[in-house]
């Protein structure tokens, strides 16, 4: 289900922080890295017109920071 894997995501760049919070940078960027990877395939397996405008910003956000950085 579409909101059970954007929650995840979601898990997924709530652990990312805490643990670059904690100095653990490499284990953040894997876990955001993860987060990236759900992100992406979501948007470009399903039709956008499944996401809520929110849902939708919140993926975008994800994929562009993993691509600035």
């Amino acid at each position: 289900m579409i909101s059970d894997r954007i929650n995840s995501v979601y898990d997924l760049i709530q652990r990312s922080y805490d643990l670059a919070d904690h100095g653990k940078s490499s284990e953040s960027n894997d876990v955001y890295g993860k987060a990236f990877i759900i992100a992406e395939n979501l948007i470009k397996n399903n039709d956008i017109a499944m996401f809520s405008d929110d849902e939708l910003d919140f993926l975008k956000k994800i994929i562009t920071t993993f691509n600035y950085e």
